[in-house]
């Protein structure tokens, strides 16, 4: 059985996603955990990532656009 893209991502808030420059909704700045390009997120997202660093995650989990590319395509089988 064959379903649409909405029908996948009918749930994810795709406004929430990080973006390459502040916007709107997205005005928090963060920095790419691989790269360490700007990125700017919202606030509840915010708040995630500031919880997380007060109880200890050492890694940045934030991943730009462009490296999550490269990231993918260095784990394509040659």
């Amino acid at each position: 059985m064959q379903r649409i893209r909405s029908e996948f991502q009918f749930d994810r808030d795709l406004d929430a996603a990080p973006t390459a420059f502040a916007t709107e909704k997205n005005r928090f700045k963060f920095r790419c955990g691989m790269c360490g390009g700007p990125m700017f997120v919202d606030r509840a997202l915010k708040n995630k990532l500031e919880k997380a660093r007060e109880e200890g995650l050492e890694e940045n989990p934030l991943v730009c656009d462009e490296c999550e590319r490269d990231f993918q395509e260095d784990e394509r089988p040659a």
